[in-house]
Parts: structure tokens; C-alpha cells; sequence
């Protein structure tokens, strides 16, 4: 089956060859020919410049102020790793596909045809498993401090990270055999086609794209810090008895800070599933139903799913490291010049991307027992949970 990459896909998209037009076509009205959507090739390029402009910049000063000014933990090289594959997301991803509102045609030639889609389905499984990973990651660090200590290293994250690249790389491998230029209808435009042996093969082919890109990842990240917020809400307690007033503001301190993790939390649940749901369901629909409706609605409806994915690699260094107080500090002092400190700055050496609603996703690597942590409040609220005296 031969189907062109214009506008359905997951980050691209297919239409089959037997329709008479596509979903890319902005010159003219989609469907009934009731709408004008020329506004479109000009909006959705300047959207995606914008969303580019700004996940990319984001995601860079996230990775510079981890090499400056942080150490190298566990969650940081998750982080580091994250946003690496948000700006290679962006970069090559938003291009082509801010391209599609301007033409239908694919004018970038054989070899980008295969491997810029390619490259498309192996970043957003890298973004995906990462986010994944990372919430594993503050399962064990909050729920298991202890147990983790083995298994929570520098080593394990770097095993992890290049199993995450190397797996997304094998898996889309069918797309450098299947993708190639060709032309619909006898015409002179050249697409970049996808030439599936069958149906079967690209029914199979989004299914696999749903469940391991969105699906997976979803049910992990939602498991994992439902977890997490159960066993704070109901393990946390002070190690040290108190009375009188100081026990009073210890656990008015304790339920501010159990209620920003919930919404920390919550954040990184909805974001996900928000940014990542609308393309996911346009693609299916489309590649499943034989009757999928060319109209405007559908066109309205892939247009936002496109944006969303792209606005997810915009506001992860947001969710995963700016939201922070201790990265806050640590940016401040990897760019002191942008910044007049007026009385004595809190050292971020050994600091994570973490804060009292931040640490759920960054926490310090643990290298030792014995006293309380001091990297992040998270950390200190789950080792009084758990064994007290253990650094997360």
C-alpha cells in the first residue's frame, strides 16, 4: 500500500493514494470546500518558528547550567539526556511538518525523505522512554531510598539512556526501507511515500507507534507518581517529636510542601497526556478507518496535534528543571552577570533540578548514608519517610 507523508501521521502524516486530495492542501478549502484555510501557510510557520525558537533555547540553557553549575547526579543525566532529544525533536521534526502548510509536495529530496521521518519516530521514542524512565527513577528514589541505593547509579542511567537511543533506532528501521519519493496520480509533484507491503503492515506499524509512544510511557509515568504521592501522603511523618508551636509550623511546612508535589505531579501526568493524545488519535483514526473523513474538522483537529507535540518539548525543561528553586539558584550562578545577588547566595553544588515542587522529577544521586539530605526539601521528606539518615 502506497500512502504519502502529508498530513495525518504522527508527527507527519499519510493520505492514500486513491484520495483525490489532501489534508496539506492550503490553497484551497479541505472537505466540503466550505473553509479557507490559506491563513495556514502562513500562521502554522510561524508557530512552529516560535515553538522552536523557544524549546530550544529552553532545553540548551538546561543543559548548560547542568554542565556548569550542577552535579553529575542520576536524574540530571536523564535530564541532560531529555532535553537533548527535545531540541533533535524540534530541530528536525517541526521544519518539515511546518513545511506541509505551505505546499504539498515534498522538495527535500530521497535521502531526507528517509531519514527526516525516520529521525521524527526516533526522537519522540527517545522523549517518550525518558520521560518514562525518569519517573521510574523518583519511584525508587522516593518510595524505595534504600533499595535504590544499588541500583540508582550514574552507571544504570547511562545503560538505560543508550538502551532508550539505541532501541528507538532499531525499531524505526522499516521507515529508512519503506520511505521513498514518489508521485500520486501521475502527477509531477514528488511526496515522500511510504510503501508498505500491505495494509496489515501500516495498520501494525501506528498501532506499535501508539502503544510504545504514548500508551507505555502514560501508564508508566501515571502508575509510578500515584505511587509516589500515596506513600507520602501517608508515610511522612517528622523523625524528631515536636510540640507545642514548632510542631505546628513543621507540619503546616510538611502539608505546603505534600500539596505542591500533588500538583508537581499532576502536572507531569496531564502535560504529557494533553500534548501527546490529540496526534496520537488523528493517526490511528486515520490509518485504522477506511472511511476517515477528509474535513475540515479532522484538518482543525490534526493541526492542534501537531502543535501540542511540539509545545510538549517546549514546556518539558519548564516542568523538569525551571520550576525548581535549586536549578533557579544554580542558573543564577551560571550566569552571574545577569543577576545582582543582594546578601549571600544558597550554594547549588550537589544540587539537583529539584525544589519543593521540583524534586519529584530531579533529585540528587545517592552516595551515602548517615546524615540527613540537604539537596532538595523533596529529598529530606522522603528519607524521614523512609529510613532517616539516607541521602536521596
Amino acid at each position: 500500500m502506497t500512502t504519502a507523508m502529508v498530513s495525518y501521521g504522527l508527527v507527519t502524516s499519510a493520505v492514500d493514494n486513491s484520495d483525490t486530495q489532501t489534508s496539506s492542501d492550503n490553497s484551497s478549502s479541505e472537505g466540503d470546500g466550505t473553509a479557507d484555510l490559506t491563513y495556514l501557510s502562513w500562521l502554522m510557520p510561524v508557530i512552529f518558528s516560535i515553538l522552536i525558537l523557544v524549546g530550544v533555547v529552553g532545553n540548551t540553557l538546561v543543559i548548560y547550567v547542568i554542565i556548569k553549575a550542577s552535579k553529575r547526579t542520576v536524574t540530571n543525566y536523564y535530564i541532560v539526556n531529555l532535553a537533548t532529544a527535545d531540541i533533535l525533536f524540534l530541530s528536525i521534526c517541526a521544519p518539515p511538518t511546518a513545511a506541509q502548510y505551505t505546499g504539498s509536495a515534498f522538495l527535500f529530496g530521497r535521502f531526507m525523505c528517509k531519514i527526516v521521518f525516520y529521525l521524527q519516530m526516533v526522537t519522540a521514542q527517545a522523549t517518550c522512554f525518558l520521560l518514562m524512565a525518569m519517573s521510574v527513577d523518583r519511584f525508587q528514589a522516593i518510595v524505595m531510598p534504600l533499595k535504590s541505593l544499588r541500583t540508582r547509579t550514574l552507571q544504570t542511567a547511562v545503560i538505560i539512556s543508550v538502551s532508550i537511543w539505541l532501541f528507538a533506532l532499531i525499531l524505526y528501521t522499516p521507515l529508512l526501507v519503506f520511505l521513498d519519493i514518489g508521485y500520486l496520480d501521475q502527477g509531477v509533484e514528488p511526496y515522500c511515500i511510504e510503501q508498505w507491503p500491505s495494509t496489515t503492515w501500516e495498520q501494525c506499524f501506528v498501532v506499535l507507534s501508539f502503544v510504545l509512544v504514548f500508551s507505555l510511557p502514560l501508564i508508566a509515568i501515571a502508575i509510578c507518581y500515584s505511587t509516589m504521592l500515596r506513600h507520602l501522603w501517608q508515610r511522612v511523618v517528622p523523625n524528631e517529636p515536636m510540640s507545642g508551636p514548632a510542631s505546628a509550623v513543621n507540619a503546616e511546612r510538611q502539608l505546603r510542601q505534600k500539596r505542591k508535589i500533588t500538583w508537581m505531579v499532576l502536572a507531569v501526568v496531564v502535560v504529557f497526556a494533553v500534548c501527546w493524545f490529540p496526534i496520537h488519535v488523528v493517526n490511528m483514526w486515520r490509518r485504522l478507518d477506511p472511511d476517515f473523513p477528509f474535513s475540515d474538522g479532522t484538518f482543525y483537529f490534526k493541526t492542534v496535534g501537531h502543535v501540542m507535540s511540539y509545545t510538549s518539548s517546549c514546556v518539558n525543561p519548564f516542568i523538569y528543571a525551571f520550576l525548581g528553586e535549586n536549578f533557579r539558584n544554580c542558573f543564577r550562578k551560571a550566569f552571574p552577570c545577569c543577576f545582582k545577588q543582594a546578601g549571600k547566595q544558597r550554594d547549588c553544588r550537589g544540587a539537583t533540578m529539584g525544589s519543593q515542587a521540583g524534586s519529584i522529577v530531579a533529585p540528587s544521586s545517592s552516595k551515602a548514608a548517615g546524615a540527613i539530605s540537604n539537596t532538595t526539601e523533596m529529598s529530606n521528606l522522603s528519607s524521614r519517610a523512609s529510613a532517616k539518615g539516607t541521602e536521596n
